[in-house]
């Protein structure tokens, strides 16, 4: 079918689809974890070209029209306008969609666990000692946060 074609009822229905699907894909890269987005590469970011084409069913109608893809497109800006607002209203929203920084490294050394569960290494932690500092050895690293955005903040030993 095609034209314009709308009712009440799959005005609905487009509309919960797009808040779904936008849900879904925010869990998803949520659990994904933090690095994932840092680092688009090429490869990535065909991957997320594929994400789009793949949760177009998830969306969209058989059927679907021009209105039911201005009306998704303007549900998704919407949804994600609408968290925005409720994570600058609630932090506790904001904390659980986002998470926290997360101290990778203290005192000088490695916080093992932490840097196992968000997939890194020291030579993460030297390449961003490396970019943002110069240095060219961990040693001189007092602490190191993963942000919130993916990058890896570093925080220099004072010499004495």
């Amino acid at each position: 079918m095609t034209g314009l074609q709308w009712s009440p009822a799959l005005l609905l229905e487009d509309i919960a689809r797009g808040i779904g699907a936008y849900l879904f894909l925010l869990l998803l890269f949520r659990l994904a974890g933090k690095r994932t987005a840092a680092r688009l590469s090429t490869f990535d970011l065909i991957v997320v070209f594929l994400i789009g084409a793949a949760a177009r069913p998830l969306m969209l109608r058989r059927d679907a029209d021009i209105l039911s893809g201005i009306v998704l497109t303007t549900t998704l800006v919407a949804t994600h306008l609408a968290l925005a607002w409720s994570k600058m209203r609630w932090p506790a929203l904001s904390k659980t969609l986002d998470g926290e920084p997360v101290l990778l490294w203290e005192n000088g050394k490695p916080r093992s666990e932490a840097m196992r569960r968000e997939r890194l290494d020291i030579n993460d932690i030297l390449h961003a000692a490396r970019e943002h500092h110069g240095l060219d050895d961990v040693s001189d690293v007092w602490k190191a946060y993963l942000e919130l955005d993916g990058k890896i903040s570093i925080v220099i030993r004072r010499p004495n």
